[in-house]
């Protein structure tokens, strides 16, 4: 339909959806998400942090926030999303800490762009 190469249709549909394959994995790891066996501030908690983790996959699958990521950049934000999956305070902090790092520093290389021009 699309005239396009089939199998690189194909790979970009898997990078797209790849963060919601693994939403059933955070479940397991975190079963607040499922509103069991935590109090409101655990659900909500859990909640923000699997979204931050699936934006910040998805960011770094599609390789672009702002601008066009470095490897350096899309390392980072890749490990912050994987750390964000897993359950505890420090997992979550550090994650958190990766993934907006990236995207303050993905933010200013915006601006500095526009103001180049």
């Amino acid at each position: 339909l699309s005239g396009q190469n089939p199998s690189a249709v194909g790979w970009a549909g898997f990078r797209i959806s790849l963060a919601g394959f693994l939403i059933p994995f955070t479940f397991i790891y975190s079963p607040t998400l499922l509103l069991e066996g935590g109090d409101y501030v655990a659900i909500a908690l859990s909640t923000v942090t699997s979204f931050i983790g699936v934006i910040a996959l998805a960011s770094s699958l599609q390789n672009y926030i702002y601008v066009r990521m470095n490897v350096i950049e899309r390392l980072a934000m890749f490990i912050g999303a994987v750390l964000l999956i897993f359950p505890g305070a420090a997992t979550d902090i550090a994650g958190v800490s990766l993934a907006a790092g990236v995207w303050l520093w993905q933010r200013a290389r915006r601006n500095a762009a526009r103001l180049a021009v």
